[in-house]
């Protein structure tokens, strides 16, 4: 996970666990934990979307409130921002989507800017 602010990149192995935050796992997993407060009609990236602000419903709910940008035109969220129970906030912005893409066995490399700190919890066994 890269963070510009901190200049900092850590490198781990992916795992699909629940504590993973996507916008799908918390549209799935989490949907019964919190309540529609607003819905209304935006623009997000040039394109019509609508905006979802939600909150808990109960202690256990990972998040206090979220806010969610779904796309119309296919229905994925391209925007969520949470606040968790500390204050702290995750906001995931997502762009240049491309649904089910044609990938090759090597699809990506990410190489960070001169000067940024990586972390690698991978174990070297």
């Amino acid at each position: 996970m890269y963070t510009p602010a901190d200049s900092q990149v850590v490198v781990n192995h992916a795992e699909k666990d629940a504590s993973t935050v996507t916008p799908k796992t918390f549209l799935t997993a989490s949907a019964r934990r919190y309540r529609t407060e607003q819905s209304t009609t935006t623009t997000r990236q040039n394109a019509p979307h609508t905006k979802l602000t939600v909150t808990a419903t109960d202690s256990t709910a990972r998040f206090k409130d979220a806010t969610l940008w779904v796309r119309h035109s296919d229905r994925v969220v391209t925007r969520m921002r949470a606040t968790d129970r500390n204050g702290a906030t995750l906001d995931l912005r997502l762009r240049d989507l491309v649904i089910n893409p044609s990938l090759t066995d090597n699809p990506f490399t990410f190489t960070p800017p001169e000067g940024t700190e990586v972390i690698d919890l991978r174990s070297t066994e």
